[in-house]
């Protein structure tokens, strides 16, 4: 039998038996659910096409419950034999409610593909918002429990995935917790940690400002039970031991980006970080010497006594260097830099340094000023 012959002289009240004379009635309403259902799984050959035209039928007729829909693609959500994905196809998400997507998001099983193709369909866009928002706050709370399950490959990938904003400091806290998590996982599984790998999502600077190798001793310490104790590496040092090994090797993947970036650029650019500006002078000289080595295997060449200053300065947060970094990168002016002859460059260079300095004094003077006159 086709889907001519299946709806030939029928309408939806037909289908369902009936059923639905009375709109506001509940009892009905399921009725005619139910009987949909059945349709759908008694002929399964055309279960889409037949689910669309029921879709089309509510949604352009007036006197049939608007929330029919939105019943039948809950029951498909709890039905065996019948796909989800069904539920996203043209005529029948035209016919879900805002509020009968926002309930199958919520209290369907479906996967996270067809929870953010529904989500698209709400109408109302702060209640889209707010349940594309739900839907990541779960996603990210899966990932959150997965860690030490998942390759770390497949994790970022998932990540990557979601496509988040990572300005909205709720998410990226959330980033920031998987990916210590997995990190900690690894240390307990493999006594080691690989923190470049996730550097597409959280930099390794970004990394060593929020200290993580703390972070990671405080998960390891609350996660550990008695059987993750038994695989707990040796040499696990809580405190200090722990904290100083793995902050060094964070400042040696730091410092490995810093020579890379200058060998690019040409320009000496370290990150600029409260934890950076308090580092130890232990820590400060073996970052100096880690860059000189990186340096050494790029180029062959070694610090020069003007970049020793010029790093030492950033270190401590002592240089407009990463300001004017900053514009030069916003107003595109490294492509052009690349593309020039080096002695053009390096002019170009120091006039933009000396106008983004007078840039500085004239807003330092003038806030004086400002100062002044309240």
């Amino acid at each position: 039998m086709g889907i001519k012959d299946f709806f030939r002289g029928r309408r939806i009240e037909k289908i369902a038996g009936d059923t639905l004379d009375n709109a506001n009635d509940a009892e009905s309403l399921q009725k005619a659910t139910d009987v949909i259902i059945r349709a759908l799984k008694k002929h399964p050959e055309m279960k889409g096409e037949l689910l669309s035209k029921i879709g089309m039928q509510i949604d352009g007729d007036n006197e049939i419950p608007n929330t029919l829909m939105d019943e039948v693609a809950k029951g498909i959500t709890n039905t065996e034999g019948i796909p989800n994905q069904i539920i996203s196809r043209k005529g029948v998400i035209d016919a879900l409610t805002d509020d009968g997507i926002t309930t199958i998001i919520q209290e369907g099983n479906i996967d996270q593909n067809l929870q953010n193709n529904l989500a698209d369909s709400i109408t109302d866009i702060n209640k889209r918002q707010k349940v594309k928002k739900e839907i990541t706050k779960n996603i990210l709370s899966e990932l959150y429990n997965e860690c030490g399950n998942l390759k770390d490959a497949d994790l970022i990938t998932k990540i990557k995935e979601l496509q988040l904003n990572q300005s909205n400091m709720h998410t990226k806290n959330r980033i920031t917790n998987i990916i210590a998590r997995q990190m900690a996982y690894n240390y307990i599984k493999f006594n080691g940690i690989i923190f470049s790998r996730f550097d597409e999502i959280l930099s390794v600077e970004e990394m060593f400002s929020l200290n993580f190798p703390v972070i990671i001793e405080k998960i390891i310490i609350e996660d550990l039970n008695e059987e993750k104790l038994k695989k707990i590496p040796k040499d696990f040092n809580e405190g200090e031991g722990f904290v100083k090994k793995w902050r060094k090797k964070l400042l040696e993947d730091v410092a490995d980006k810093i020579a890379r970036r200058y060998t690019d650029t040409g320009i000496w650019n370290v990150p600029n970080s409260e934890e950076m500006r308090k580092i130890s002078e232990e820590e400060e000289q073996f970052l100096l010497n880690t860059i000189e080595n990186k340096l050494e295997n790029l180029t062959g060449l070694k610090l020069t006594s003007k970049s020793l200053l010029d790093i030492r300065s950033q270190i401590r947060g002592k240089s407009n260097v990463n300001s004017i970094i900053d514009t030069m990168t916003k107003l595109g002016l490294f492509d052009l830099l690349l593309n020039m002859p080096t002695e053009e460059a390096n002019k170009l260079i120091k006039v933009f340094t000396i106008f983004t300095r007078n840039k500085s004094h004239r807003e330092k003077k003038d806030g004086q000023q400002s100062e002044e006159l309240r």
